[in-house]
């Protein structure tokens, strides 16, 4: 079977809602995606936006408009050029979304130390040796409970790294770390209130 042949009947599966198709496409194209995105995001937009975003909703008018017939591919490049435009229109269009009027990215001011999530949480001196002890066997189990992708954000957090810093770090967009850092508060604050109850 040739690699058109291959491909077109990929398409017609995607064309039926065939969620193993949508799969397949998604893997054999997400990473270069992602290169594309980052190249073509500014250092404003990356803070606010995860590419992974922007390629979600790539892929999701993707599925949709080819089931409803709007495109004729006949390669599998063709899919990847109509990808690579999608994305690069949504980079743009995301671009242009956060550039106006009070959502201007060139009015964006670095974040002060106190907008992060959990730099609230007073200190209470140096703990003693029990203590010390027992914070770190609770911050190891607690943090074996996030998944695989949380918990860099979480463990550099802890060592004092602001949400940018982290940002910059583990390659996510400053909107997904302070969204998990936040989650991770909720969790922390609803643990508390369970064990003080």
């Amino acid at each position: 079977m040739t690699e058109e042949q291959t491909f077109r009947i990929l398409l017609d599966q995607l064309r039926a809602g065939d969620e193993v198709a949508a799969v397949k496409i998604v893997q054999d194209h997400t990473a270069g995606l992602v290169a594309v995105a980052r190249r073509q995001m500014g250092a404003g937009l990356a803070r606010r936006v995860d590419p992974e975003d922007i390629l979600q909703s790539v892929y999701r008018s993707l599925f949709v408009r080819v089931q409803q017939g709007e495109f004729e591919l006949g390669a599998g490049r063709d899919l990847w050029q109509l990808l690579v435009t999608m994305t690069l229109n949504k980079v743009r269009r995301s671009a242009k979304y956060h550039g106006a009027g009070k959502r201007d990215m060139s009015k964006d001011q670095s974040v002060r130390a106190d907008a992060d999530p959990l730099d609230h949480i007073p200190g209470s001196g140096e703990p003693g040796p029990e203590e010390a002890t027992m914070l770190v066997d609770e911050t190891e189990a607690f943090l074996k409970t996030l998944k695989p992708q949380d918990r860099p954000i979480v463990e550099l957090r802890l060592q004092g790294y602001n949400s940018i810093e982290i940002a910059e770090q583990t390659g996510r967009a400053e909107r997904s770390v302070r969204r998990i850092l936040k989650q991770i508060q909720e969790r922390l604050t609803e643990a508390t209130r369970s064990d003080v109850s």
